[in-house]
């Protein structure tokens, strides 16, 4: 094992630098990972509960942008699920569709509710049976590069205890 002191003079100072830009590199990562994780919070999400055959399910959650800039959800994945989709289910002319989204905009100092009937996360394909108090992982990417990941537990939906709803598990 070789030692560097300090009279091999440009080998100590390259070291020297190198450790510093190192450190410095790790705080403005650090740094940027936080300004991602408090800029947006992720209130209430839940996963709706479906019959153990159905393929497609679908998630909610509140979505809050406590920061100062609009910020721009562009996509969803989850390692429980082969894809996850942006959708926005709306009725026109009496007539419900589902639509799939290319992105979701959340103001500054607001929020979007994905809920039953509006916006929602579509999951495709579950890697695993789900029940009732399970829990899957989430992760939302944004359009500035950011990105935010939660868990989201299995439950049955509001009002649907005793009713059975096979509109595609949501």
């Amino acid at each position: 094992m070789q030692t560097i002191t300090k009279s091999d003079g440009g080998v100590f100072w390259l070291l020297h630098l190198l450790i510093g830009m190192s450190l410095v590199s790790l705080a403005s990562i650090t740094a940027f990972q936080a300004r991602a994780e408090t800029k947006l919070l992720v209130l209430e999400p839940w996963v709706r509960e479906a019959p153990p055959k159905m393929k497609i399910h679908a998630a909610y959650a509140e979505l809050i942008n406590k920061g100062t800039k609009n910020v721009v959800l562009v996509s969803a994945k989850s390692s429980d699920y082969q894809k996850v989709e942006l959708h926005l289910s709306k009725v026109t002319n009496g007539i419900a569709t589902m639509v799939k989204q290319q992105q979701i905009s959340i103001p500054a100092k607001s929020s979007v509710k994905m809920v039953p009937g509006s916006f929602h996360f579509m999951l495709f394909y579950p890697k695993r049976s789900l029940k009732v108090g399970d829990e899957i992982q989430l992760s939302l990417e944004f359009a500035d590069g950011s990105s935010k990941t939660f868990l989201a537990p299995v439950k049955k939906a509001p009002g649907m205890a005793h009713k059975h709803h096979h509109h595609m598990g949501h």
